[in-house]
């Protein structure tokens, strides 16, 4: 008999299949096994009847594979073994309890595989004993506050010679101990199993709740029409699970369908292939999944009618096998495999919800925490403050799932409903429309918050809004408070007054999934003042008379000097030690930029693929910085304009080495960053702004966006790729990322094309901003030394017009070319204010 974790199939189990399948039929119950409610009292019930069965299922079927001379039984410990001489493999099955596990160790040839087969056992819960060649087990598991129990009696062999081939599905072949098998070039089906069907679970709602009853069903393949199951279940609103084990025939990619009335869900060995989780006719899907000859794949299919007629049929297919509904002797009753532990239970208390008093969410009428999405409002409104008509409500923060799978995320909504996890939208159905159920999938990994958005409007008549979530191991449920976070407090910023509202999303605190060398928010002492040991015999020009004394509360700075041709050349001015200087000459040459996260006296160009470089910021003092002799820095008789920042609230800086490794989580920023550069030693630079959907970031020296290198945003960093301009093995980056403060300013507007336009509204007096176009085009920036109506580029290209053209009260001034101001087109910027 074949089962999930072997490879051969024994002769001699078609002779003891009917002793099994009569077994299995009176463990689970020809008729109906249980009618359970849902009550503790019925699922504790349930637990313990299913614990029961799947044990019993594991234990019997081992025992009549056993041979009795090979046996050994005691209580708490039995091990049966047999050879399988289709095959030539050993088999040795070993049970044993282990806390409250039953655990069974099938070891093949020589190889051990361990499998849960039941738990909730009580301590010395599995006992055994023997009388000739038939062994008695007993099994006792918690029910609740109380204890269930159940004892069974199986037969081991006498001997451990192969009585009679199997047969196969092309022909019965004569019963001799020495079958010649046929030679063919047609590919040659795997033995038929010793199955019956799969275990269907059916519930009286069409939600997988409120168990009815549990019975074998030799297939599935049932068109109920307006009647029902069975006369313990309604016609309509009903729900059924079915699980086992699936045998293909063949080594090959199978095809399955189902045809169902209404929704339906498929898995196969752990992958969804099929998902039409929504109302509709009789509709067939289909999913592909190549598969192994005569292994036992676990199978789950559920399904739901919700009114009219009822079908629910599985097929399959594959190029050596006629398209047909699965056989009962290649479905099984046997238990799925246990699932993997979950991740600890979460902390959350649930989403931000913010209501308008409008369909459009403009004017927010309330903002409140709702610890779950589980709203049927009827004719009425969700809060006082709230009309019961011609709402809409926005529910943000963070998801944590429990289990690192493919999950479905399903709501039911009447009007409109959409859905965002990971910044990638999973259900649209922005209409007007009765209570419907849309559901979209995504994979996910357990312990890791998500950003979340939900938007839902009410436009007239009854008002419900519900999210819901699944997966191969988890039952659809409301998702629970303890999964859903809602986003910090943060500080306010003003919004354009031409432009829409970007939302901010931030998150609860989360464990670092990754080791990065940062530079924390600093105080003073945090940053060591190099000793400038080239300081110039010559003094710049522009360096004031009077050394200025650094300002505790001062983080930003610009200024401009002229290039003296010399080795190197002081620049004075600042109000404080800097942790990141940018220079920009006046003429084409690319930008610079430096860190004190770098390695002392390197600093980079950025230009694709450059190195840092020595020559260029040689160091930094306690109010000013170095520059080298390089032309980009201190070319004779150029104009150069600085910018200079210090570390800690608005801005943080740091390191580190690449590890190859997509989905790589970067932890280290301590805050929920709202603009990030990484910038690499040998390759190429990268920014994302925080309100960039999907994975997207974009070159600094480049125009169109790329995946793979920062690929989102997280609570307490950002995320990268594989790309070896984020994260080639053993090459160094370094990263800044600014906050989203009073002083620093992340957003959006859309372009119109008009000159002379205002972006205002910002709440502070930018003196630094930072362009990019979502579409095609370079990013641009300016700084308050550059003259009016001048707009530098990251890479070699000249200072141009007509982009950020001033500076002005509580926001800035843009031209009309496209690279800032495109008719129809979304444009992200970063302001920035001492």
């Amino acid at each position: 008999m074949m089962r999930a974790d072997e490879r051969g199939v024994s002769m001699v189990e078609l002779v003891i299949g009917i002793a099994i399948t009569t077994m299995i039929i009176g463990t689970i119950g020809a008729a109906l096994v249980a009618t359970l409610r849902t009550t503790t009292t019925g699922h504790n019930q349930q637990r313990a009847t299913e614990q029961l069965r799947n044990g019993f299922f594991w234990l019997n079927q081992d025992t009549q594979s056993g041979v009795a001379s090979l046996a050994s039984v005691a209580d708490g410990d039995v091990t049966m073994q047999w050879t399988d001489f289709s095959t030539g493999l050993a088999y040795s099955s070993r049970y044993q309890q282990s806390g409250t596990d039953l655990n069974r160790t099938l070891t093949v040839n020589g190889v051990p595989t361990v499998r849960t087969v039941a738990t909730d056992l009580v301590a010395g819960g599995f006992t055994a004993s023997r009388s000739g060649n038939s062994v008695t087990y007993a099994l006792t598991v918690t029910n609740g506050a109380s204890t269930q129990s159940r004892s069974e009696t199986a037969t081991m062999r006498v001997t451990d010679l192969p009585l009679t081939p199997f047969a196969t599905v092309t022909a019965v072949p004569t019963a001799t101990n020495t079958p010649t098998p046929t030679v063919t070039d047609t590919p040659t089906a795997t033995p038929t199993s010793s199955c019956n069907g799969l275990n269907g679970e059916y519930y009286d709602n069409i939600d997988l709740t409120a168990l009815q009853l549990t019975r074998v069903d030799a297939t599935v393949n049932f068109n109920w029409g307006n009647g029902s199951p069975d006369p313990s279940i309604g016609a309509d609103t009903f729900s059924v699970r079915w699980t086992g084990q699936v045998v293909p025939l063949y080594s090959e990619t199978y095809t399955f369908y189902t045809t169902s009335d209404d929704g339906v869900r498929l898995w196969v060995n752990g992958q969804q292939i099929v998902n039409n989780w929504t109302n509709h006719p009789a509709t067939e899907n289909s999913g592909t999944i190549a598969l192994t000859a005569g292994v036992q794949y676990d199978v789950k299919m559920e399904f739901f009618e919700n009114g009219g007629l009822a079908v629910a049929k599985l097929w399959w297919s594959s190029p050596s096998q006629a398209k047909q509904a699965i056989p009962q002797t290649q479905l099984c009753p046997g238990p799925l495999a246990p699932p993997p532990p979950p991740f600890p239970l979460g902390t959350g208390t649930g989403l931000e919800g913010n209501y308008y008093n409008n369909m459009d969410f403009t004017a927010p009428a309330l903002t409140r925490n709702d610890a779950t999405i589980d709203f049927d409002w009827g004719s009425g409104s969700p809060d006082p403050l709230m009309g019961a008509d011609t709402f809409s409500v926005r529910w943000i923060g963070f998801v944590q799932p429990r289990y690192s799978t493919t999950y479905t995320f399903s709501t039911t909504s009447d009007d409109g409903v959409r859905l965002w996890v990971n910044n990638v939208l999973i259900i649209d159905n922005w209409t007007d429309h009765a209570a419907t159920v849309n559901s979209g999938t995504i994979t996910l990994t357990a312990g890791v918050m998500y950003d979340f958005k939900m938007e839902y409007y009410e436009n007239a008549g009854q008002a419900v809004a519900k999210l819901r979530w699944s997966n191969y191991y988890l039952p659809e449920e409301v998702i629970p408070t303890t999964q859903l976070y809602p986003p910090p407090p943060a500080t306010p910023t003003a919004t354009p007054t031409d432009t829409a509202t970007a939302t901010q999303t931030n998150t609860p605190t989360v464990t670092a999934t990754d080791t990065a060398t940062f530079t924390p928010t600093p105080t003073p002492t945090n940053t060591p003042v190099p000793t400038a040991t080239n300081t110039p015999t010559t003094t710049a020009t522009n360096t004031p008379s009077a050394t200025p004394t650094a300002t505790p509360d001062a983080w930003f700075d610009t200024g401009s000097y002229t290039g003296n041709g010399n080795s190197s050349q002081t620049i004075g001015g600042l109000t404080f030690q800097p942790d990141i200087i940018i220079v920009r000459s006046s003429i084409d040459d690319e930008a610079v930029i430096w860190t004190s996260a770098m390695p002392s006296g390197r600093a980079k160009r950025i230009a694709s693929g450059n190195s840092l470089q020595t020559d260029l910021i040689d160091s930094v003092g306690a109010t000013s910085f170095v520059v080298g002799g390089d032309d980009r820095v201190n070319r004779e008789d150029t104009t150069f304009y600085w910018t200079a920042m210090k570390a800690g609230a608005n801005v943080a800086i740091g390191s580190y080495t690449g590890n190859g490794n997509d989905n790589r989580n970067l932890d280290v920023v301590g805050f929920q960053p709202g603009w990030v550069m990484t910038i690499a030693d040998g390759q190429d630079d990268y920014f994302r702004p925080s309100l960039v959907s999907g994975d997207a970031s974009f070159a600094m020296d480049g125009t169109s966006s790329s995946s793979n290198r920062i690929q989102t945003i997280r609570p307490l960093g950002f995320q990268v790729g594989s790309s070896s301009g984020v994260n080639e093995s053993g090459r160094d980056y370094y990263w800044i990322a600014f906050a989203d403060t009073s002083k620093v300013v992340v957003n959006s507007y859309s372009g119109n094309g008009n000159d002379n336009r205002n972006i205002t509204g910002l709440g502070m007096n930018p003196e630094f901003v930072w362009v990019k176009r979502s579409a095609s085009s370079q990013s641009v920036w300016s700084d308050s030394a550059f003259p009016n109506d001048r707009t530098a580029y990251w890479g070699p290209n000249s200072p141009a017009t007509n982009r950020i053209q001033s500076f002005i009260s509580g926001g800035f001034q843009i031209g009309s070319n496209s690279e800032v101001n495109n008719n129809g087109n979304t444009y992200y910027y970063l302001a920035l204010a001492p």
